[in-house]
């Protein structure tokens, strides 16, 4: 519009101006804003051509002038409105950037239902595949960024699902062909995202090369530390379940004593357990009864049975300062009744918890 403005306020000069601006418009279309395809703009061009030549009509070799068929004055308009007209304004790059900021912005919604809405209105109403596909793409790519905060990733996984449930095809058709390009570019400190991205995003799993797959496989099975917190999510996920089992079982004292698990997985609980059966070192034994005791209002029936026979086996467990505040949790935790505990405890010979 500025452009125009200015063209409008040239004076005689304008016309010379206006011209050059109506035969790069189709270019500008085309190049700088990505509203229209090579194919389009080819068609669009022809329209553009044979409209200068009925404004400024033409004699064809025989001298009549140019009168062009009923035939392609119809193409002409099925052009116009297939390319342009059955359309909304905002499209190519420019809407894609339009849609990434209404993403990034705190006040996009979290909720899937909700940031169907918000999409409906902006340029992803009737996009080009172009434009969503490009904008999966970056949704992907910003899921697997660090450098984003939780909030975000929220933000970006909202609104891929809404993008997934707004237009299925195109989103099945990009992570087809650009998820494994994606997930491959990402480096080994930032696949506890990529781990997470598969596990919340449903079929992405299936869309992965088996070279991508087995990354993610692999890292499960040798999670770090730092990341065992994560090991609850992973054995609910059926792919990654056997490769967190796996991991489970090699459980060291170091990995329960910075995790915090909402409810701890059972089978935390039975391998804490076994470890504390088979420690003979009255250090470790401590600290295996200092995580059971975190974990004790996730105990079952059976589990607390299992370790206060296990403790009643164990002389550096009897005689541990952690004896006390372990019993008096699994006691607290009413997984079986309080008369029922104090008489296995008697059975076993352990202190009486009041």
């Amino acid at each position: 519009m500025d452009t125009l403005d200015e063209i409008r306020r040239s004076g005689p000069e304008g016309l010379k101006r206006a011209l050059e601006f109506e035969r790069g418009l189709l270019n500008v279309a085309k190049e700088k804003f990505e509203l229209i395809s090579p194919l389009e703009h080819s068609d669009l061009l022809r329209l553009q051509e044979d409209r200068n030549r009925c404004a400024h009509p033409s004699l064809t070799n025989d001298e009549k002038p140019y009168s062009p068929p009923a035939e392609l004055a119809r193409l002409h308009i099925h052009s116009a409105i297939t390319h342009l007209l059955q359309h909304p304004p905002a499209q190519g790059k420019y809407a894609l950037a339009r849609v990434i900021a209404d993403v990034t912005s705190e006040y996009f919604p979290t909720d899937e239902k909700r940031a169907k809405v918000s999409l409906l209105g902006g340029p992803l109403k009737k996009p080009k595949e172009s434009l969503t596909a490009n904008f999966i793409v970056l949704l992907l790519k910003g899921l697997l960024d660090k450098q984003h905060g939780h909030k975000q990733r929220q933000r970006y996984f909202s609104a891929l699902m809404a993008t997934a449930a707004l237009h299925h095809v195109t989103y099945e058709k990009t992570l087809k062909g650009k998820l494994n390009s994606i997930c491959a570019s990402t480096t080994d400190d930032d696949l506890n995202l990529m781990s997470s991205l598969v596990m919340k995003v449903p079929d992405i799993w299936n869309h992965l090369d088996a070279s991508v797959s087995e990354r993610v496989e692999n890292y499960v099975d040798q999670l770090p530390t730092a990341r065992f917190n994560d090991i609850s999510e992973l054995l609910k996920f059926e792919p990654l379940k056997r490769f967190a089992l796996s991991r489970v079982k090699r459980m060291r004292l170091d990995d329960l004593a910075i995790s915090f698990f909402g409810v701890a997985p059972g089978i935390v609980i039975d391998t804490a357990t076994q470890r504390l059966s088979a420690t003979r070192s009255k250090e470790q034994v401590a600290g295996w009864m200092q995580e059971l005791s975190y974990m004790a209002s996730d105990f079952s029936e059976d589990q607390i049975n299992r370790l206060l026979r296990v403790i009643s086996a164990n002389s550096h467990a009897r005689g541990s300062a952690e004896l006390g505040l372990l019993l008096k949790r699994c006691r607290s935790a009413m997984v079986v009744s309080e008369a029922t505990f104090d008489r296995l405890t008697d059975e076993l010979d352990l202190p009486t918890i009041e």
